[in-house]
């Protein structure tokens, strides 16, 4: 606060910014701590890390990747899970809710299969998060003859093209748009990024300048 003030021109000392703060009653935020769960998720089944951060993928229903972020409204903040074709980095099913669980990843998954009928064997990374823990998850992952992996605990970096995804989501629509009023708004706007916007349109470098959608046509 003090550089900030000294920059536009106001020489107070840090401790009497400090005292007039204090005296407004105004205080930085601060970072919350974070509270491990009660259960303990050692007892669930963890995948090993099949991926192993090859995300160069020959064909299209080879390798998916997985992952959930959040995004604010002004109800609260709305979750998002997506599922990636890492071939033509394509979303290829997703879903938002208001509720962290298992809900929100197997309704993603459940529609990714729907839209592009995988063949037995196809590997689904995602990273150790509960929701991708679940017996309700495993068993649309069994029924359907898919080869589940997960990323190291702590390592972003094995999920790192999903990172990406969220990252550009972000960026070029979220932050635009600040906060969502609430979920029913939130989700018609990712629908149109994703549907109409990031998957026929939007160019990736790493395609050769061509949208997800295209690529996988001039591949067929």
């Amino acid at each position: 606060m003090t550089r900030a003030l000294r920059e536009r021109g106001c020489m107070a000392g840090r401790h009497r910014v400090a005292r007039i703060m204090q005296e407004m009653g105004l205080y930085a935020f601060r970072k919350r701590r974070y509270r491990r769960a009660t259960d303990d998720s050692s007892q669930l089944y963890v995948a090993d890390n099949l991926l192993d951060q090859q995300f160069h993928v020959a064909r299209r229903n080879q390798v998916w990747a997985s992952d959930t972020t959040t995004i604010p409204t002004d109800e609260g903040l709305v979750y998002l899970a997506i599922v990636m074709d890492l071939y033509s980095r394509k979303i290829v099913g997703w879903s938002l809710d208001n509720q962290h669980t298992d809900k929100l990843t197997t309704t993603a998954l459940r529609r990714a299969i729907q839209m592009r009928k995988p063949p037995r064997g196809l590997l689904l990374h995602s990273d150790q998060g509960r929701q991708y823990l679940s017996h309700k998850y495993r068993q649309l992952v069994d029924a359907n003859h898919l080869r589940q992996s997960m990323s190291h605990k702590g390592c972003c970096w094995d999920n790192a093209v999903v990172e990406s995804f969220f990252k550009s989501l972000k960026v070029e629509r979220v932050y635009r748009v600040g906060c969502y009023d609430n979920l029913p708004q939130a989700k018609r706007d990712v629908a149109w990024y994703i549907d109409r916007f990031y998957n026929p349109i939007r160019l990736h470098s790493y395609l050769d300048y061509t949208s997800p959608s295209r690529y996988e046509e001039r591949q067929d």
